[in-house]
């Protein structure tokens, strides 16, 4: 913790704009972890991380002389906390503000203050390693990848790729440094290997990525909508994304991807029916069937455009063929849905924290959809709900209570609490090859549990011997910081075409 203001000392001296983040004490030396930031604030952006050695003088315990300094260097996070230990006190683990842990090798040197065989003042660099790399803050999103990882997104607005068998962090990604909300994928046994992440900002990106030894790569990055989307679903095969729009009745933009030219694009948007109101959850029940959840329990059914289809720009992007909608009743307001294995079913956790099994029906409309079965007081809260079904009816939900639970049916085969439910519990849940149930929780946790109540995931052929080729070579360079998002950029129905600008230009 950060001395207060007024109460520094001599001994304690650091450089120029360097904070002292934390404290450690050897039996020789007090240590000082600073960090050395344009910006230094508590919370704010990390700079330059450095070690300062401090002599302990026997006559007092804070007296003494400056030593030496040990930099780890400009990892652009700042310490929030040290230890020292080993044989002669030569290692130290340093943490920090954005989940960080790194082992240091501060070369200590002897009890008479020869450091590192050098004169006292010198400045180093230390031997660090980064042995954690962490979500801070809320995890709000995860996706299977076809070797048996995971992707994981948080509102510190990191990507990351997870070893399961190591429980390590394989890759990241800096999207935009925005929040993420939200987390959409397909299923690999469709052979879809691509997942989007959504921002706070609106900014939606789908990335192409086979699983834990493939860095992702970025198809296309394109704001939808002026803040978070009100919800994000890809189709089995991941050839479509649906991203509910912020605007007041309803619509969805579709975006289609092609994973064999490493391309997407745009395709339009489609209005929900009048009076549907903003979405509030997405998912789809088979590969061209999407389903959107009203806040007026009601449902609305969407057939996406046709493969090829591209909305008017001069209609805000409006897709006028190809798309269906049509709506139904429901009996209450549903918070989560997810597709259950095709022919139009699906599972739904309510207002009333009810988990149902519905059927949609062939065409037409309907007055209210019946579920198929209720299982009352299914979850302890209803909101961030997490939620998967397999087609055999056996479903694994996570409750905004924390408890990650198994069912087949109504029946609850499997119970434990994985999150902390005053921290606002799970938001996501995935299965993911090898057995394994992975829950994203607000309190900043990704959860691994081994169930066998759910059934194995199966992953397509080509998929998983593509994500072996990349195992077996295991180049999983971490991925580079993309660009800041722009606040101020326009949503891409209020862009203007490039040639649109140089005729303006022109004129």
């Amino acid at each position: 913790v950060a001395p207060p203001a007024g109460l520094a000392r001599a001994w304690a001296a650091t450089p120029s704009r360097a904070r002292v983040d934390a404290i450690a004490f050897t039996r020789t030396h007090a240590v000082l972890a600073t960090t050395t930031t344009a910006a230094a604030s508590p919370g704010g952006v990390g700079g330059g991380v450095a070690l300062r050695f401090h002599a302990r003088d026997g006559a007092s315990p804070f007296g003494g002389d400056f030593r030496r300094e040990v930099r780890l260097g400009d990892v652009g996070e700042a310490a929030t906390s040290v230890r020292v230990g080993g044989e002669r006190f030569d290692s130290a683990v340093v943490v920090t503000d954005r989940a960080g842990i790194y082992l240091v090798n501060v070369e200590a040197g002897d009890e008479a203050g020869d450091e590192a065989k050098g004169e006292d003042g010198a400045s180093s660099f230390g031997l660090a390693e980064k042995i954690g790399d962490y979500h801070f803050g809320p995890v709000t999103g995860a996706a299977a990848l076809a070797d048996g990882g995971v992707a994981t997104c948080g509102a510190d607005g990191i990507v990351r790729g997870w070893d399961l068998a190591t429980g390590a962090c394989a890759w990241r990604v800096d999207a935009g440094g925005a929040p993420l909300a939200g987390l959409a994928t397909g299923s690999l046994a469709a052979g879809c290997d691509c997942f989007a992440v959504a921002s706070e900002g609106g900014v939606v990106r789908v990335y192409q990525c086979r699983g834990t030894y493939q860095s992702p790569r970025l198809l296309i990055r394109v704001r939808l909508t002026v803040a978070a989307p009100d919800a994000l679903a890809m189709s089995p095969s991941g050839t479509r994304l649906a991203v509910a729009g912020d605007e007041k009745d309803g619509c969805v933009w579709f975006v289609e991807t092609d994973s064999t030219t490493a391309a997407a694009r745009v395709v339009g948007r489609v209005a929900c029916p009048i009076n549907f109101g903003r979405a509030v959850a997405a998912c789809w029940t088979c590969e061209d069937q999407l389903l959107v959840a009203g806040p007026n329990a009601t449902v609305a059914v969407v057939v996406p455009p046709a493969k090829g289809a591209v909305g008017d720009p001069a209609d805000a992007w409006a897709v006028k063929s190809g798309a269906e909608v049509r709506s139904a009743k429901v009996e209450l307001p549903l918070v989560a849905v997810a597709g259950a294995g095709g022919s139009g079913k699906f599972a739904a956790i309510a207002a009333d924290r009810s988990v149902r099994a519905y059927v949609l029906p062939a065409s037409g409309t309907t007055d209210t959809l019946k579920p198929q079965w209720t299982a009352v007081s299914g979850v302890g809260k209803a909101a961030f709900c997490g939620l998967i079904a397999a087609g055999d009816g056996r479903l694994a939900v996570a409750g905004g209570d924390g408890v990650v639970s198994t069912r087949s049916g109504e029946k609850v085969v499997s119970s434990v609490a994985a999150h902390d439910s005053d921290l606002g519990g799970a938001c996501a849940i995935v299965a993911c090859p090898g057995g394994r149930l992975v829950t994203a929780g607000r309190d900043g946790a990704v959860v691994v549990l081994v169930d066998a109540a759910f059934p194995e995931v199966e992953v397509d052929g080509a998929l998983a011997e593509a994500a072996g080729k990349d195992g077996a070579r295991r180049r999983n360079a971490p991925v580079g910081s993309e660009p800041a998002d722009d606040p101020t950029e326009p949503v891409f129905k209020d862009q203007r075409p490039a040639d649109d600008e140089e005729t303006k230009e022109e004129e």
